[in-house]
């Protein structure tokens, strides 16, 4: 990977601010809720709010089974209660548990609270019909919770980010998502860790269709003088993740000069079920494009798969500590960043997008840091929207999007200088035959002429054409007949100031590559 180099993809992932789902307008698009630069952190805690109840225990009793779980709409759910406050009819903990919390100082903290939430209690009469028992539904908006080393709770009156009550097209389930800033109670506190409690946070009980699911947030951004600098930044709203796709872009920072650039990215969301795969987090990569990220716990095809966990895995300091919270989803991860492939020294910016074929998820929050140079950032006071449709893109082109296509490659050393000269042959139905040096692939057309774009503004020429067979876009910037002048363009194209990587692609071509001595005839 280069550095301080301009890099065509970043650029054209400039123009991407927000891409919102083919039916937006039953979502809310994401806005900046929190941004800082500091020395410091951030992090999430997190707890499930309902619970199955059955012949293996009651909602207190943790959860644990993945594999070959039931449903989410086949349990019986209730309310997870754990203290003993007549006051409160639902409440969960969980523990933070910052090292050296001597050095901490709170800065910021967002309580957010979701859930599907139709009535207060339903029933399933027969196949796929839920029936409620009581139509009332209470207001969503206020919650309690109970600091560390305190015995009272505190009342928190939230703003409501969307209520799925309120629209036809979520009538099913009426997921909501609410926020609160609570700052000031943490900033309070002589310690910020311990037990944290939230009680009160309403939804369905029972069984309702796609399945009860419920949950709070609290996310923690600290100071401490010790750790590196960090550009932070959060975002809330709410996206039906459903075969549609939502993106985020993340500017204002400058990633830090020289060496590894550490990053870390944060989500909360409802998913109805841990066993049901596909759904998925990109970030944008100068070398390929979007990229799914994933940790030990979360695995990149089911990066949403009803858990709780941070960098180090599992959150089990947790009452109750279920391994599946039936739903509830929340974490904070290192994106992985080996050579700098993802996020590269001196990037100012970077795409999030989340897709699911296999199941709905609905994100309400995202967070994301990276370290930072010596550069100060610009201050963003909101993002923008921008609709860009994705409803024609499935999971496949999503996670093949700008990756070059391996059916037959071969590398062969240039002695002349010190790169690989790469060589793929394909087979492409109704295109001319010749030999292509191309520049990246794209399964989305607008992608595609919006990468041109930034080509010609850097002084090269481009065009695409169009696989047939997968309707992925091949952006080229060279044709020529024979194999020999496409090394020599490619070659003269890696000296010019154009920096992003290119390959050669023999289209059509029956004779077979030409020998490693050819190739190393260029010297």
């Amino acid at each position: 990977m280069k550095t301080n180099s301009t890099n065509p993809v970043q650029a054209l992932l400039a123009l991407v601010l927000f891409s919102s789902f083919s039916f937006a307008q039953t979502g809310v698009p994401f806005k900046m809720r929190y941004q800082s630069t500091i020395k410091g952190d951030m992090t999430v805690i997190a707890n499930g709010i309902t619970n199955r109840v059955d012949a293996n225990g009651s909602a207190l009793t943790p959860y644990n089974k993945i594999d070959n779980a039931m449903l989410n709409d086949e349990f019986e759910m209730s309310y997870i209660d754990i203290d003993s406050d007549e006051t409160t009819f639902s409440s969960s903990s969980a523990t933070l548990e910052l090292e050296n919390s001597q050095n901490k100082k709170v800065v910021y903290a967002g309580l957010y609270w979701s859930a599907t939430y139709k009535f207060n209690p339903g029933v399933i009469k027969e196949e796929g019909k839920f029936v409620a028992i009581s139509n009332k539904r209470d207001a969503i908006k206020q919650v309690k919770i109970k600091l560390p080393n305190q015995d009272e709770y505190t009342d928190v009156v939230g703003e409501v980010i969307f209520d799925g009550n309120k629209s036809k097209a979520y009538k099913e389930n009426a997921p909501y998502a609410v926020y609160a800033d609570v700052t000031s109670l943490m900033t309070s506190l002589v310690n910020p860790n311990g037990s944290y409690t939230v009680a009160n946070v309403r939804a369905t009980n029972g069984k309702i269709e796609g399945g009860v699911a419920s949950g709070w947030t609290l996310f923690v951004v600290y100071e401490d003088d010790q750790m590196p600098e960090k550009f932070v930044a959060s975002y809330d709203g709410f996206a039906n993740i459903n075969e549609n796709n939502a993106s985020i872009k993340i500017s204002g920072f400058s990633a830090t000069q020289q060496g590894k650039v550490n990053a870390k990215i944060a989500c909360a969301a409802l998913e109805g079920d841990a066993n049901l795969k596909n759904d998925q987090l990109y970030v944008s990569s100068a070398s390929a494009g979007l990229v799914a990220v994933g940790s030990e716990t979360r695995n990149e095809t089911n990066v949403f798969n009803s858990s709780i966990s941070n960098e180090k895995g599992e959150m089990t300091n947790r009452y109750p500590n279920s391994k599946n919270t039936l739903g509830y989803d929340t974490f904070v991860m290192e994106i992985s960043n080996a050579d700098n492939a993802n996020i590269d020294n001196n990037s100012n910016e970077t795409i999030l997008k989340f897709a699911s074929t296999g199941d709905r998820t609905y994100v309400f929050f995202t967070a994301f840091n990276v370290e930072v140079g010596n550069a100060s950032p610009t201050v963003v006071s909101n993002t923008k929207s921008e609709k860009i449709d994705f409803s024609n893109e499935t999971i496949a082109d999503a996670y093949q999007t700008n990756m070059m296509v391996t059916t037959m490659t071969e590398k062969y050393e240039v002695a002349s200088v010190d790169k690989n000269v790469q060589i793929q042959a394909q087979s492409i139905p109704n295109q001319k035959s010749g030999y292509y040096v191309v520049a990246n692939v794209f399964s989305d057309p607008y992608f595609a002429k919006e990468f041109i774009k930034t080509l010609k503004s850097q002084g090269v020429e481009a065009d695409y054409f169009v696989n047939p067979e997968n309707g992925f876009r091949y952006v080229y910037v060279t044709k020529t007949a024979n194999e020999q002048d496409a090394v020599s363009q490619y070659l003269a194209l890696a000296d010019t100031k154009y920096q992003g990587k290119t390959w050669v692609l023999s289209v059509n071509n029956k004779e077979s590559f030409t020998s490693k001595t050819m190739l190393a005839s260029e010297e």
